[in-house]
């Protein structure tokens, strides 16, 4: 294609070099020349005889050709069919190099055969030696035509090997993240993979920057290469990961398909660089074979038109006849010729002018006319969230710059959106990644993946659908874990939560398909047995899921012991709906833990009775907690030795709605149960020592409280800093208290014994209530810190009665003197019980023989009366006999003795 050279323009996206006139040189250009036709005009009407006669005024020489001259001179060559054939090979060279098809090469094809008949044919008319010139510059122009074809079909096949191979590792990349994020709906896809896919689409814009580039520019050659650089690091950074992952023949033929890539890029930069040197070179040789046909047909010209002058001889008289004759006619001829020739002089001058006019104006017209076209277009294709494509820049400068500013937006729009398609694609990845999960934690527990309350209820109504269609039966069972509360104390919750993970692993192997297991919260679990034939057949499934758990379970290279209780219903026998079948089955594994624990409990109708009772305290137990409905009453403990009250117990006691005073047997169960235990043993804690203080300063110096705790405060890591704030609080010395411990403490292991320890390093003393009954050990007496042993009642109650009570009793009397602990026995109510005992040191006494329990307001007026109460009794028991292993006690003390006289 031909262009202007005042106009000659780049079709980039936005440089444009040469010449660019704004719309005001074109019209001023326009109208200069309307100024010149004018002038010209009124040149021409006012001397336009003597300019016609300057024309005409040249030299009459006669030239007679003869005959014998025409036949000599040879024909003028025809040079415009080989200029023809000429430019058709070279059209037919670009249409071949711009597309590789059948039409475009069968079109090569022939031209190049008709330039080389036309290159014949001329080349006959020629000279020896020009027209070896000119057949040897137009084989070089066919050669350089030939080569650019293959260069072009090199870049072609460099650019499918590329797209063939960089589609198949993108794939790759995006099988695998794919596959990634399906696995069990978590996301597990590495960032390598991520990163990998996101190189690749960056050497994919690279190169296709590369291929589209019209021009061997070095700096997308450069970048193309720091691009494949960066995926080539980080395929071996990544490579272990991705071997792991993804395996070695992944990993090979991702090496295989990027050395094809990579030999593609290199094809195209070395045929880009060729294709551009054979372009130039075939546009010099298509210049130089025209100027040189040019020149040739110019020299032939020159040889036909200027034949050298013959001498003639011609005779005077002719002479002057033919020049008079010549002046004649030349002088009648004169007004006529200059006439004509001066309209058409003015003829050709208006014509070049309206010529140029024409020619300024529609290149004016196209100048702004195409772009604006073109912006419209590309404004409609952005109205319609289409890509608008490059805009060439004119030769306009106003619309050169509208143009620029349009294909930088385009540029930047195309951008954005890719980045935004990218974006889009990442987030619809993850939201649906996030849908997957919010599923799964919609129907399952997060931390063992069973099904949570909401799937349960689900999967239970589907089987009682299937057992009312079939008429068989079904088993709910509820699992609890036995001590869990102590195996969460004792060690922390995130071993408790391993512990649950391993109960559910084994409780869903051990369910299997015959149903299926769920977790409602906590170390609460469910399990179901979709299909039974009779109740019996519910009982023997339950019976094994238990004995699952009997053995061990192997936690960091040690076997931890782990019990379960279980309470069972069955569709249909103990209801109907899902709620009703689930609240049986609570209600059996509540009471088979208050049975022992361990063991499997089907549903009787009485159990909800049970579980209404243990509802009903809890909720008062909350009320109470929060309206203050607790007291404490304080029941006094002789002293064998001065028969008076140096100590009291604090036991609490639940104020109820009719004034009753409920006892701690009624409600402490449920609230150790229930977790309420910690709320109510602070308070106790609080009010005991602070109804000491108020004794120790003021009518009872000396007063010592006796506090129950429960071994679950002990094991809070704050216990023992809270008892000494309180005693720093109010003010009241360490001895004034006494810390009560009941034998389960010994459950609790080593966290209890060191607080224990550090109990007795501030100077408070330590009792074990309750010894001789439940885990009762002599262990207990060497492991713990133990200043006082408290004989439970269970024993005092027949020693006057059962000689092997008696027995037990002075053991562990004799026992603990050897040990140097102090003894308290409980529960003394007959006067042959006190007998038995007074003949022991170091005791003390206390029972409703002595005192019940009194009101706070009440202790201080009983304390004299409670001494002299049991003065009286020692003087009226009845006489026992001693035995020879009976433990002499001290001399009397004065009160004693005051009572005996």
């Amino acid at each position: 294609m031909k262009r202007n050279v005042f106009f000659k323009r780049r079709t980039t996206s936005s440089s444009v070099t040469g010449f660019q006139l704004s719309i005001s040189w074109h019209l001023g250009i326009a109208f200069c020349a309307v100024c010149v036709l004018a002038i010209m005009a009124n040149l021409i009407a006012e001397h336009g005889k003597s300019m016609i006669k300057a024309l005409h005024a040249s030299p009459a020489i006669v030239h007679v050709v003869t005959h014998a001259d025409a036949i000599a001179t040879p024909p003028i060559a025809n040079a415009e069919p080989l200029l023809l054939a000429l430019n058709n090979f070279v059209l037919a060279t670009r249409a071949r190099v711009q597309a590789e098809h059948h039409d475009a090469t069968t079109s090569l094809k022939q031209a190049r055969i008709a330039l080389r008949d036309e290159l014949a044919t001329y080349s006959a008319s020629l000279p020896s030696a020009t027209s070896s010139d000119l057949q040897q510059q137009v084989s070089q122009l066919i050669e350089s035509g030939d080569k650019l074809v293959s260069l072009a079909d090199n870049r072609r096949g460099a650019w499918a090997r590329y797209s063939t191979h960089a589609e198949a590792m993108s794939d790759r990349v995006k099988q695998s993240l794919e596959g990634a994020f399906k696995l069990f709906g978590r996301i597990l896809a590495r960032q390598s993979l991520i990163d990998l896919g996101n190189q690749l689409d960056d050497i994919r814009r690279r190169f296709t920057a590369l291929a589209a580039s019209q021009q061997n520019d070095p700096a997308l050659v450069t970048s193309l290469l720091k691009s494949e650089q960066a995926f080539t690091t980080m395929l071996q950074k990544h490579r272990k990961k991705l071997s792991r992952s993804e395996g070695d023949a992944w990993l090979t033929a991702m090496d295989s398909d990027f050395a094809e890539v990579t030999a593609a890029s290199a094809t195209l930069d070395h045929a880009m660089h060729q294709w551009h040197k054979t372009d130039d070179a075939l546009r010099k040789l298509e210049a130089d074979a025209r100027r040189l046909v040019t020149a040739s047909t110019t020299r032939s010209s020159s040889q036909s038109e200027d034949p050298p002058p013959q001498a003639i001889s011609v005779s005077p008289q002719a002479a002057t006849v033919d020049s008079r004759t010549s002046v004649s006619d030349a002088e009648s001829n004169t007004v006529i010729a200059t006439s004509n020739d001066r309209s058409e002089l003015v003829a050709w001058v208006s014509g070049a002018t309206v010529l140029l006019v024409l020619l300024i104006g529609v290149r004016t017209v196209r100048g702004i006319a195409t772009p604006i076209r073109e912006l419209l277009a590309g404004i409609d294709k952005v109205g319609a969230g289409k890509t608008p494509k490059l805009l060439a820049s004119g030769s306009i400068t106003e619309l050169n710059e509208l143009v620029t500013a349009f294909n930088t937006m385009s540029d930047e729009l195309i951008a954005a959106r890719k980045t935004s398609s990218e974006n889009q694609h990442q987030l619809e990845l993850k939201v649906r990644e996030r849908t997957r999960e919010l599923q799964q934690l919609a129907a399952h527990d997060p931390l063992t993946s069973l099904p949570n309350r909401r799937q349960l209820f689900e999967l239970l109504e589907t089987d009682l659908t299937h057992a009312e269609q079939a008429g068989h039966l079904v088993g709910i069972f509820f699992l609890d874990i036995d001590n869990f509360k102590t195996i969460n104390d004792s060690m922390d919750h995130t071993y408790g939560d391993r512990v649950l993970r391993e109960v559910a692993e084994r409780l869903r192997d051990t369910v299997g398909a015959q149903g299926f297991a769920a977790r409602l919260g906590g170390d609460e679990f469910t399990f179901v047995l979709s299909r039974a034939a009779h109740i019996d057949e519910v009982a023997m499934f339950g019976e094994q899921v238990k004995q699952a758990f009997d053995h061990g379970i192997k936690m960091d290279h040690r076997e931890l012991m782990v019990s379960v209780s279980i309470g069972a219903s069955v569709y249909p026998v103990h209801g109907t709906a899902p709620d009703a079948l689930l609240k049986a089955a609570d209600s059996a594994v509540y009471r088979a833990k208050s049975l022992g624990r361990n063991q499997l409990l089907m549903f009787t109708p009485d159990l909800l009775e049970i579980a209404s009772h243990h509802f009903t305290v809890e909720q008062g137990l909350r009320r109470a907690i929060r309206n203050n409905e607790f007291e404490l009453v304080f029941q006094p403990e002789i002293n064998a030795n001065t028969l008076e009250v140096d100590l009291v117990e604090a036991l609490i006691r639940w104020r109820m709605a009719d004034g009753r005073l409920a006892t701690p047997t009624e409600f402490l169960s449920i609230a150790e149960e229930s977790g309420l235990i910690m709320e109510i043993s602070d308070w106790v804690l609080r009010t005991a020592i602070a109804t000491a203080a108020d004794w120790h300063h003021g009518s009872w110096p000396s007063a010592r409280v006796a506090i129950n705790v429960s071994p679950r405060q002990v094991m809070d890591d704050g216990f023992v800093e809270n008892v000494a704030s309180l005693l720093s609080e109010f003010n009241l010395p360490a001895a004034c208290i006494e810390i009560e411990l009941t034998e389960n403490v010994l459950q609790t292991g080593p966290k209890t014994l060191e607080a224990l320890l550090r109990l007795r390093q501030l100077g408070i003393a330590i009792a074990l209530d309750d010894f001789g009954s439940g885990y009762s050990t002599l262990a207990s007496l060497e492991q713990l810190p133990l200043t006082r042993i408290k004989i439970d009642r269970s024993l005092i109650a027949s020693i006057d009665t059962n000689e092997r009570s008696l027995a037990i009793a002075r053991a562990i009397i004799g026992l603990c003197h050897g040990l140097g602990i102090e003894i308290t026995a409980e529960g003394i109510e007959r006067p042959e019980q006190f007998a038995l005992l007074t003949v022991y040191r170091a005791m003390h006494l206390q029972g409703y023989l002595f005192a019940r329990p009194l009101r706070h307001h009440d202790v201080i007026p009983a304390l004299q009366t409670v001494s002299q109460s049991a003065q009286l009794q020692l003087l009226t028991m009845p006489h026992v006999t001693r035995h020879a292993n009976v433990i002499e006690l001290a001399p009397p003390t004065r009160a004693v003795a005051k009572a005996a006289g």
